[in-house]
């Protein structure tokens, strides 16, 4: 299922909501809606599900256009963030509710039921109700309750929400396997930048109740638009600079650090244009005074001294410092220089295609 959502706008009194939103969601995607608390995303997501009405646009799946139809005309599954599981029933129960409002036969209701309670690992826990089962259970049951109904199109509200860290990553394996199994188009509405990029084919971002950018996980993290999605998603370190040279593969920007020599890729910026630097930590490259002959060989490099260590785990965080400038770094710790006290000298580099120049 295509889905195409066409100037779609939602106004509650003076507030715009969702300001003329145009977006395409691939037919078999899985297709992620992020951004900040208050974007907009949520009311998208209403508004694809037909719980609210847009105040002007359209929204057409497959070409036919749906905005004036009703939730159960749309063909549509949708898992909210609290799961909304009936409390009296059962989990069996809950997961033909859908099914007996079909009309489907008693026969068939039996098969997609177990179908479904089985795919989820549900099989042994039919007969509780949704207050006997742990956070990562009630979300398996609102996730075989949406999908058992066959939909088109299926809905997820940040439904990982709720759940602790290591049941979110375990949720997020199962939800991207499921995805590739049953291959139905799925909008996912998050605010957290990690779920995206580890789970979508697509991504689209929206502030303030606009869209700002589309595209791949690794195409918004590599090449973001503006300074707003540089920061939002991952970490990264913004810089201002201005243009003082460019050719056909380099712009040459001066900072406060010094002159960056930046890859181009097709960018055009002119000369003594102010732009923003935007430098992943994890894409520095760190030396000792020891390996000054190395770090001199590199393009980008500059001379600093490590202000504060932060243990990641499988990494540090380095806060790096030259003349009141500060930049972060990601160091792993099979790095040689991962031992360094707090205060040493040291240089740092960056490859002039791991910058990204941004406008003002």
């Amino acid at each position: 299922m295509k889905i195409l959502l066409e100037n779609l706008t939602k106004r509650y009194d003076a507030t715009e909501a969702v300001s003329q939103l145009n977006m395409t969601i691939e037919n078999g995607a899985l297709h992620f809606i992020l951004g900040p608390s208050g974007c907009g995303k949520t009311t998208t997501l209403r508004m694809l599900a037909g719980l609210e009405k847009p105040t002007c646009g359209k929204i057409y799946f497959d070409g036919t256009d749906v905005t004036e139809l009703s939730p159960s005309e749309r063909g549509i599954g949708m898992v909210f963030q609290n799961y909304a599981l009936w409390p009296h029933m059962t989990i069996e129960e809950n997961i033909t509710y859908g099914l007996k409002l079909k009309k489907l036969t008693k026969k068939e209701i039996q098969v997609r039921a177990h179908k479904y309670l089985e795919m989820m690992h549900l099989e042994k826990l039919a007969s509780r109700y949704p207050s006997q089962l742990s956070g990562g259970q009630q979300q398996r049951v609102a996730l075989a309750r949406a999908l058992a109904i066959e939909p088109k199109v299926l809905l997820l509200d940040e439904p990982l929400s709720n759940l602790d860290a290591k049941l979110r990553h375990e949720m997020r394996e199962n939800l991207r396997t499921l995805h590739a199994e049953l291959k139905i188009t799925t909008v996912y509405v998050t605010h957290d930048q990690s779920e995206s990029l580890s789970m979508g084919t697509n991504i689209s971002i929206m502030k303030d109740g606009k869209h700002i950018q589309s595209g791949s996980p690794k195409d918004i993290y590599n090449h973001p638009k503006n300074s707003f999605i540089a920061k939002f998603i991952g970490e990264t370190n913004l810089i201002e600079g201005k243009v003082t040279k460019t050719t056909e593969k380099l712009h040459f920007v001066k900072t406060s650090f010094g002159i960056f020599e930046a890859d181009s890729r097709g960018e055009s910026f002119k000369e003594n244009e102010a732009v923003t630097l935007s430098l992943r930590p994890e894409l520095f490259k760190v030396y000792s005074s020891k390996n000054q002959e190395k770090v001199e060989k590199e393009t980008n490099h500059f001379s600093t001294h490590l202000k504060e260590k932060i243990y990641l785990g499988e990494s540090e965080q380095w806060k790096l410092e030259n003349d009141g400038n500060e930049l972060i770094a990601k160091v792993l710790l099979r790095c040689e220089e991962q031992s360094l006290p707090r205060g040493s000298e040291l240089s740092f580099s960056i490859k002039p295609e791991h910058i990204t120049l941004l406008r003002t």
